[in-house]
């Protein structure tokens, strides 16, 4: 009990008491006790927030004093810490007093329980971003299997035309069945990359459309009821109806009639056939008999937009093709909000994680960094133009499904 009792020796420092020096005395959010307990337990005991630093990192902090000098405590970037400030040095005494301190907290925050009931805000997982980097990471494992064996190819063939002494060129070969595995160890981990890689690609879309309708979904609307229905919609439907119960457009976000809506439809027809596992038309080869002789028949993979729902089929370009059909159609649905929307949701959308506030109307405003309030629009408006992997429709004389 006696731990419990340091907190009861502290008082809220004079402003001349807590003038001057200081730092951090334990790490980052100690003892896994979250800011908001922290706060609720100070307020209680000692009254309101008395003492205050850099505003842009630090929104609350009260400055106690006891016999070894003043100790801080602050919230700090999303998290808080101990530390201490005033005249007197840093010492051992002052560093086991924040100590006990942070041993009164944690016992005391046992007890606190934040309510959420009146939530103003929230802070998000951005599921468009994570598994936009799946896709991406996917990718580059991709290309460093194709580039490992080239090299070791290469590294084979100039053994080989080198005049290399027998054991080199046998350790070579050796490497180069290994890598190539005779083609199979680096093609089935090549294809099970393209797979999961396309798979990443089109579901980071349907994450960045769950992103839009839990932001901006019409106040009237926004109910969990709702939501949980919406959620359970097919992606297709999603994209579709999204500003029939999203407040958040300026102008239709997509064209219906547009030759990137229909390559969206396309995907969403190829994450269908690939996640259920489909036994598509183009993967099924035909035997045929003529004068008495067996014959086997492939089917050609029909490609639409320039990819093919047949994982053995799949290759770099296609997955690197749904990547810029996805990123275009999340460009333009950007482009399309208001732009009080528009800018700090084009700055964010990429962010791992979303802050907002949600206003007494229950609309949604993006919570930016201070440095960030000040990013010219024309920038923001040049970065929705394309990042230099915009998708560009086929050619219109161009069938549609024709064999590449």
């Amino acid at each position: 009990m006696a731990g419990r009792k340091f907190i009861d020796q502290l008082r809220p420092a004079t402003e001349d008491e807590a003038t001057g020096g200081g730092h951090a005395i334990l790490p980052f959010s100690p003892g896994g006790i979250a800011p908001i307990a922290v706060f609720k337990i100070l307020h209680e005991r000692f009254g309101k927030p008395n003492h205050w630093g850099d505003p842009a990192k630090t929104l609350w902090a009260w400055a106690l004093a006891g016999k070894n000098g003043v100790l801080d405590v602050y919230d700090w970037k999303g998290g808080w810490s101990i530390g201490f400030v005033g005249k007197t040095a840093l010492t051992p005494e002052l560093k086991e007093n924040a100590k006990r301190l942070l041993e009164d907290l944690v016992a005391l925050a046992r007890r606190v329980r934040p309510s959420t009931a009146a939530a103003v805000g929230g802070l998000i997982t951005n599921p468009y971003r994570i598994f936009s980097d799946v896709a991406d990471s996917l990718q580059e494992q991709i290309a460093d299997l194709k580039r490992h064996s080239e090299e070791t190819l290469a590294a084979y063939r100039e053994g080989r035309q080198g005049g290399a002494d027998a054991a080199d060129r046998e350790a070579l070969a050796e490497q180069l069945t290994e890598t190539l595995g005779v083609g199979r160890q680096t093609y089935v981990r090549t294809r099970a990359f393209l797979v999961a890689a396309m798979l990443a690609h089109i579901v980071s879309l349907e994450g960045f459309l769950n992103v839009v309708y839990h932001l901006f979904m019409r106040p009237g609307l926004a109910d969990e009821q709702v939501r949980s229905r919406i959620e359970r919609e097919p992606l297709d439907l999603k994209l579709r109806l999204v500003d029939t119960f999203c407040d958040c457009f300026d102008t239709p976000p997509i064209d219906h009639n547009s030759e990137l809506y229909k390559a969206f439809l396309y995907l969403v027809s190829v994450r269908t056939d690939l996640a259920h596992a489909k036994l598509t038309a183009a993967m099924q080869d035909a035997v045929v008999i003529e004068e008495d002789y067996p014959f086997l028949v492939s089917r050609e993979a029909a490609t639409k937009y320039g990819i093919v729902s047949d994982p053995l089929a799949l290759d770099e370009a296609m997955v690197q093709q749904a990547g810029r059909i996805v990123r275009s159609t999340v460009r333009q649905l950007v482009r399309s909000m208001r732009p009080d929307i528009r800018y700090p949701f084009a700055i964010v959308h990429r962010y791992e994680r979303l802050q907002y506030n949600r206003n007494e109307d229950g609309r949604v405003s993006i919570v930016l960094d201070p440095e960030e309030d000040d990013v010219p629009h024309d920038w923001i408006d040049e970065m929705l133009a394309g990042e230099g992997d915009e998708w560009n429709p086929p050619n219109p004389d161009t069938h549609q499904d024709q064999k590449e």
